[in-house]
């Protein structure tokens, strides 16, 4: 059975990984990069446009979006035959000239706030659509094998990758407050939930009642 995350624009993660996440694998942040917690359960998180608009070097990967799971109950074997990440969003570009596609990373973190391994998602190669988002959908073969802890955290980042140097905009959509969900089919422009995807059947802890999220400690990162 596989597991499904929202994506719960609006709403805190229950810890901060800022310090840690996204690494140097990423070029560069949107001004509107934002963390948001991924829940089994969607949260209500208003269905929002995160827009960045970006004059630069031709390859550049922006990150837009940080996703952060309650912690994982229990110990888990992940590998490409259980884990694979799918990712489903809306997306577009002010401009067909801009090339831009969706890239997705994937990190397992610890509660010590190190980051115990991370996948480079890299793109699928399909652009993000011309003006109206459109569902766009990242598959990422999982090539360690490893085994979680309990408590363990998964992370994913969410941006694209612009293949130009003129100046244009890429949007994404984030939410949980529809009753229905993003159909992966490159065509769906419904206000409907994004998500994340695992083989696995994964189950996950309550997160701490704190109020604020909790601040990670960041000695002896692993990146």
């Amino acid at each position: 059975m596989a597991t499904k995350l929202y994506m719960n624009y609006g709403i805190a993660p229950g810890v901060d990984v800022s310090g840690i996440i996204p690494d140097a694998a990423w070029e560069a942040n949107a001004a509107a990069m934002t963390y948001c917690s991924m829940t089994p359960t969607k949260l209500g998180g208003t269905m929002t446009s995160i827009a960045d608009t970006r004059t630069g070097t031709s390859g550049d990967d922006v990150a837009m979006l940080v996703l952060v799971s309650p912690p994982m109950d229990g110990a888990y074997s992940l590998d490409t035959t259980n884990f694979d990440p799918i990712t489903c969003i809306k997306g577009a570009q002010s401009s067909n000239s801009s090339n831009s596609s969706l890239r997705v990373d994937c990190y397992i973190v610890n509660q010590a706030g190190d980051t115990v391994v991370t996948v480079d998602g890299g793109t699928d190669g399909v652009e993000l659509a011309l003006t109206t988002p459109t569902a766009r959908g990242h598959s990422m073969p999982w090539d360690p094998t490893l085994t979680t802890t309990d408590g363990d955290r998964i992370v994913m980042v969410v941006g694209y990758r612009k293949a130009s140097t003129g100046s244009y905009t890429q949007t994404l959509v984030a939410g949980s407050d529809s009753a229905t969900d993003l159909t992966n089919d490159d065509a769906d422009t419904g206000t409907d939930n994004p998500w994340v995807e695992f083989i696995s059947n994964i189950t996950f802890k309550a997160e701490a009642s704190s109020g604020t999220p909790n601040q990670l400690m960041m000695m002896g990162c692993g990146i």
